[in-house]
This record gives C-alpha cells, structure tokens and sequence, in this order.
C-alpha cells in the first residue's frame, strides 16, 4: 500500500511557467461515500492506458494519486479525497496547441466510462456527478466544487467558499472539458443559457450514464432518442446494466 503523502505542488492548481493546466474536474460520489476499491480500479484502468510519469528518475506516484504520460508534452493528475475524485490534463511547452482541450475529452470519457463499469461490477449503488473546482483552491480541499450544469447554465458564477466572494467566469472552466462545440456559447446577455444553447452531446451522454446505472427504463424511452440509446448502449458496453431487450420491451408497454 502506498504511503508516501502527494507533493502539494503535484495537485496545485497553479500554472507554472511554460505550462498550461486545465480546469480540475470532479467526479463527486453523491452519497458522500468512495469505497477504494472504486479508485484502485480506476488506477489500474489508467495504468493499462497510460504510463505512469517520471520526476528526477522516479515515478509518480502516491497514496490516493499518481500523474500519467499522456504524450510527450500532456500529463494527467488523478488525485482522490474522501468522497470525490479529481483530474487535471497539464500541458508544458513554449509553442501554442490545441490538444489539451482534446486530451481533456479523450480523458473524462475513458474516466465516465471506467467508473461506471467499474461502480456496476462491483454491485456498488453508487451515482456520481460532475462539478469544478474553484481554481482558488489548493491540494486537497473537498470545497469550491460547483456542478458542471451550473456552470453550463450561467455566464459566470458567483463563488462563496472563501472569505471574500468573487465570480468564475463559466467558459473559462468548461472549455477545457467541454468546449463551445459542445456545450453551446456562452453569450446570452441576461447571463442564463437556454435548453437550446447547450448541446445535447454532454447532456445525454450524463443522463444515459445515471439512468441505465439506475434502471430506470421508463425514463430512458420516454426523455430520450431511441435510435441513440441503442447505439450509444452496444458501442459503450453497458449490456451489464440493461440490455437491449429491456428498452424494446419498456418502449412498447409505453406507446
């Protein structure tokens, strides 16, 4: 069992010179509970994916995190505390690039995918939410965690975990994880996004994710497109939660 305590410098926020970090996304386990065994699964997914980085010869790697090569210029920080999971892609170089922004999306997709694999063969009823964290915090603070949908919904969001409140500009959280294409423009003078602006890529890939891990059929046939459902359910594997039979039987007691 690892021991050694993470570096603060590992997990901070901070940008340091020549390097660029993203936003720190959360998966945030709604019962407040993040059995290890979830986590080290996790890591184990991640290590069979990517290799583990290197500082002055040695790995990095931690009690509750560890930094993966996820090319020669990105890395990836997976850090975990109490009932929620961090991650955060790095980027160092000195020229511009726009691959951290597809780094991020490649990675919260493998980690969604993973938990959720993960959380049903383990029998676990477990459900977990996406948020950011405030880039004021440091280290290993389960505070300044906002819902990604908040986020989504709002040009700028007032944040009041510290002593003196401030405001988090929206885009500049989500671009990283969720750029314009897909989560719409942020523009909306009154500052609140319509159902319209917000492309339904992110959104139903959330909302099929906690049905199915939910078995709540009904819901599945009635709020979203069947053709995509059905697709979305054979490419991603999840006959382990609900199978195809299922949704055709619920679909045709509902019409």
């Amino acid at each position: 069992m690892l021991r050694e305590k993470v570096p603060l410098d590992i997990i901070s926020p901070k940008t340091k010179p020549n390097t660029e970090t993203s936003s720190i996304l959360c998966y945030v386990f709604l019962e407040k509970y993040l059995p290890s065994p979830i986590f080290d699964r996790l890591l184990a997914a991640c290590l069979a994916h990517w290799p583990i980085a290197k500082k002055n010869s040695e790995n990095l790697i931690f009690c509750g995190c560890c930094v993966f090569d996820l090319d020669l210029h990105h890395s990836l920080t997976v850090f975990f505390r109490e009932h929620v999971i961090f991650v955060k892609v790095t980027r160092i170089g000195t020229t511009e690039n726009t691959l951290l922004s597809k780094w991020c999306i490649n990675v919260n997709e493998f980690m969604t995918m993973t938990l959720s694999k993960v959380i049903g063969s383990l029998e676990h009823n477990l459900r977990f939410e996406l948020s950011i964290q405030c880039p004021e915090f440091e280290g290993y603070a389960v505070n300044g965690l906002i819902t990604v949908a908040v986020f989504e919904r709002n040009v700028d969001v007032p944040c009041h975990f510290h002593h003196d409140s401030h405001v988090i500009i929206s885009r500049d959280m989500l671009k990283f994880w969720f750029p314009e294409e897909e989560t719409g423009k942020l523009t909306k003078p009154e500052g609140v996004i319509s159902k319209e602006h917000v492309s339904s890529t992110y959104s139903q890939k959330a909302k099929l994710h906690q049905i199915v891990l939910n078995r709540r059929l009904p819901d599945l046939v009635k709020d979203l497109d069947f053709q995509t459902v059905s697709v979305y359910i054979q490419q991603k594997e999840l006959f382990d939660h609900v199978t195809m039979r299922d949704i055709l039987e619920q679909r045709t007691s509902t019409e």
